[in-house]
């Protein structure tokens, strides 16, 4: 009890680092917080890893830019069906104002998806979600400044569903909720981009990535040594 009690601790600690300074450690934290309420061996030394991880690169820290303010770019990726126990994918997502992020996050997904196209696309809502609280945030503080929201994705199939007004019997079965960003395109509200899988910063927020990707992926969102 006393060492699940302190696993427990010890990932309510991570969680706060990772949603605000350092998003290298989201996935793999809220992975194992994920069998928090009954920890295996495996749980507890994924953990360690990751305390070893921050120690090696206590002087990282995100950096940030006040190039510019005008454009909103959300990055989106899905793990299709990456939890073996429950099928469901992972979202993962990061929001940048200019070239500074602003917000990520890694969400095991609340309905288990039929195709990646569906996983792709609840994660975009996700990031669109972001994308627009951000938006609105600016326009409270700045209201002279009225960001383009650029939503950014590595599945061409979720960005042709969102930008066609044409009914796709493939997406019948899909929550409604999922569909108000070809509300959002139609109305010229948010653009539709595609990102090579290489490219996509959010592609950390849904698995482990290998040293050399991991790297790439780092640079991409500014976290830097001090």
């Amino acid at each position: 009890p006393n060492n699940v009690s302190q696993l427990q601790s010890k990932i309510g600690a991570l969680l706060y680092l990772g949603l605000h300074t350092r998003p290298d450690i989201v996935f793999n934290v809220n992975k194992v917080a994920r069998s928090i309420a009954n920890p295996e061996a495996s749980d507890y030394a994924a953990m360690e890893r990751v305390l070893h991880y921050l120690n090696a690169t206590r002087a990282t820290a995100v950096v940030l830019n006040g190039e510019t303010i005008d454009t909103i770019n959300s990055y989106s990726d899905a793990d299709w069906a990456g939890d073996k126990a429950t099928r469901r994918s992972t979202s993962g997502t990061i929001t940048f104002l200019g070239s500074s992020p602003i917000c990520w996050g890694s969400k095991s997904q609340k309905c288990v998806s039929l195709s990646t196209m569906e996983s792709e696309l609840v994660a975009m809502t996700s990031g669109c979600q972001d994308a627009l609280w951000l938006k609105n945030i600016i326009g409270e503080l700045v209201p002279q400044v009225k960001p383009a929201i650029k939503l950014h994705c590595d599945n061409l199939p979720a960005l042709k569903h969102s930008s066609s007004l044409s009914s796709d019997s493939m997406a019948r079965h899909i929550s409604l909720r999922y569909h108000f960003i070809r509300n959002l395109y139609s109305n010229g509200l948010v653009s539709l981009n595609h990102v090579s899988g290489k490219s996509n910063p959010a592609d950390m927020f849904t698995k482990s990535l290998g040293t050399n990707h991991l790297s790439a992926a780092l640079n991409m969102i500014h976290l830097r040594i001090k």
